[in-house]
């Protein structure tokens, strides 16, 4: 007998709707013409696609977008079958790729037509990057994928933060942008910047929850909005400012305070907001000029002050400095004045040459020239090294959002494609600096290719050739990895020496000198090499327990490249079977 939908009301039924799967709603909405209006309504579709697509901002990576969204949905309920389509057709590539069937050149078409998406691909392949190895992913409800599925998606991932790191140094390579002075750097420069953060996708809600945070402080203290809106512009600004560092410190760990230098992290705009980072003065000027600029404040960035315009004042503007310690600081033209000649001795220096040179609009070219050059010893160190110990616990507590320490590789690597772009206009020197880093990337990122073809980096004919198996060339040059035994590999072991630090075993080796090593991946993705000897392997229960405690923190890293599964019922790793068939060999 046919149902009856109107025995209940609509609200009812719109109530029933979100307790119910995709599959379910479609059979529901196939039951009379009155149901099929109602869960086609938007008030069942809204909640849906907002969880899953609307709630968070991925614009940045709208550039890589070629394929059009389709405009004018008559209703929310087309918008999401079109956007469930887009995510089921990435889910059954990225299961097409990770069985490894097609040939490189079917493999890289495939991999590059994802990348065609933009940022209608990025919040599945978030959702991936906050599950990690749980096999719980998919385009609507859990899935049992495979690791290689969760090491292909970051892949994909990561391919398209570093991407817009080279769009944001390939800005520089015109003489006409170098000349124009950086607009609003905390969007155009620092946003990308923080791209080769691996955890960039997992901390960008925290940018616009600080906006949102500080917004709502504002209006609580202003509860008639005119009354800040008639405010000179500098007196906003320090509203803002209270507000805003207000939060920032609400949000940061406080043993960051007592650190004595900068570290990359800093460098991150994203830590910051998250409270992962104190952040570098410069960082948090320009943090300041984009909220500024969000109430209609002119505000200009130079390297050591924000100028503010306001009409209010003598001199036409008011400064403002951060200091080493994070205090921000307003200054008038005299005060300015006055703090420097306390620094410079001749008052004439101070008012011809020292305040002309530091109040110059900082340039687009000049802020990353100090990014990828005068600031490479403080990027080349992470937040991580000054932890002592460096156990995961710590790890939990000192960066709760990312559970991922910032990587002075990953910098060091696009520092290499900056210092490529800024050299000397030689065909044959360029040529061979090119050729190199394109080798580089094949080494190291080998997932980075398609973005090659796609900057026009190198031209087609000396492009690197690819080799036949991608996964094989990760293991022999990034983990330089040789056959070997496969008996302990998925195994878990524990240090003889310290009983708190565990490790999966990667591969087991037998040297010349009779000695027995084994390649371990430690809980942040990292491999070393140790003696057998220092080590035992864990018992069942045991291997359980590290299991569940490593894989939170293992999300980012190339474990899906050696695994395909973890077996609960001989609690081990089992091997993916290009890497059991790489070491059989």
């Amino acid at each position: 007998m046919p149902l009856d939908g109107q025995v209940l009301s609509r609200d009812i039924w719109i109530e029933i709707a979100t307790f119910l799967t995709y599959g379910d709603l479609l059979s529901v909405r196939s039951c009379s013409t009155w149901l099929n209006k109602v869960i086609t309504s938007d008030e069942v579709w809204r909640p849906i696609c907002e969880q899953r697509w609307l709630k968070n901002d991925y614009k940045v990576f709208a550039n890589y977008r070629k394929r059009a969204e389709t405009n004018g949905f008559k209703c929310l309920f087309d918008f999401f079958k079109y956007r469930n389509h887009i995510d089921e057709t990435i889910v059954k590539t990225l299961r097409k790729l990770g069985q490894g069937d097609d040939d490189i050149r079917h493999y890289w078409d495939s991999f590059r037509s994802l990348m065609d998406y933009g940022d209608l691909i990025m919040p599945l392949l978030t959702e991936n990057s906050r599950n990690g190895y749980t096999g719980t992913h998919g385009a609507h409800g859990p899935h049992n994928e495979s690791f290689e599925f969760t090491f292909l998606a970051n892949q994909l991932l990561t391919a398209m933060q570093h991407g817009l790191v080279f769009d944001l140094i390939n800005c520089c390579s015109g003489d006409a942008t170098t000349l124009e002075w950086v607009h609003y750097a905390e969007e155009t420069v620092f946003l990308p910047f923080s791209a080769l953060d691996l955890s960039f996708n997992l901390l960008l809600p925290h940018r616009s929850s600080c906006f949102n945070e500080v917004n709502d402080a504002l209006h609580q203290s202003f509860k008639n909005w005119s009354e800040f809106k008639s405010l000179p512009s500098t007196l906003k600004v320090d509203r803002v400012m209270k507000h805003l560092f207000q939060v920032l410190t609400n949000r940061r760990n406080p043993q960051w305070d007592s650190l004595s230098r900068f570290y990359l992290d800093d460098f991150f705009l994203l830590r910051v907001y998250a409270g992962e980072a104190r952040g570098h003065p410069l960082v948090l000027l320009a943090i300041i000029q984009a909220f500024a600029s969000f109430y209609g404040i002119e505000a200009i960035l130079c390297e050591e002050f924000l100028i503010v315009r306001d009409e209010k004042v003598r001199s036409g503007q008011t400064y403002i400095t951060v200091s080493q310690a994070g205090r921000p600081r307003i200054f008038t033209q005299k005060g300015l004045i006055e703090s420097m000649c306390r620094i410079f001795p001749s008052r004439q220096a101070v008012l011809n040459t020292v305040i002309p040179r530091l109040c110059q609009p900082l340039k687009t070219k000049s802020l990353l020239t100090k990014l990828f050059d005068e600031w490479y010893p403080y990027c080349k160190k992470s937040y991580w090294k000054a932890l002592p110990g460096r156990r995961c616990d710590l790890l939990s507590k000192a960066m709760p959002h990312s559970l991922t320490p910032a990587s002075p590789a990953v910098y060091e690597y696009a520092q290499a494609y900056w210092k490529i772009n800024q050299l000397p206009p030689h065909p044959s020197f360029r040529a061979v600096g090119k050729a190199r880093f394109a080798s580089y990337i094949l080494e190291q990122f080998p997932h980075d290719y398609p973005l090659l073809q796609s900057l026009k980096f190198i031209s087609d004919s000396q492009l690197p050739k690819v080799p036949k198996d991608i996964k094989v060339k990760l293991f022999s040059t990034k983990y330089l990895i040789t056959e070997g035994s496969i008996e302990d590999t998925g195994k878990f072991a524990i240090d003889s020496r310290n009983e708190q630090q565990s490790y999966i075993v990667i591969a087991t080796k037998n040297s010349e000198n009779g000695n027995t090593y084994y390649m371990l991946l430690d809980f942040l993705g990292e491999i070393i090499v140790s003696l057998k000897e220092d080590f035992r392997l864990a018992d069942k229960t045991t291997s359980d327990a590290i299991w569940h405690k490593m894989r939170q923190y293992l999300n980012f890293s190339d474990l899906g490249l050696f695994f395909t599964r973890y077996d609960q019922t001989k609690c081990r790793l089992v091997p993916s079977n290009s890497y059991a068939e790489y070491l059989k060999a």
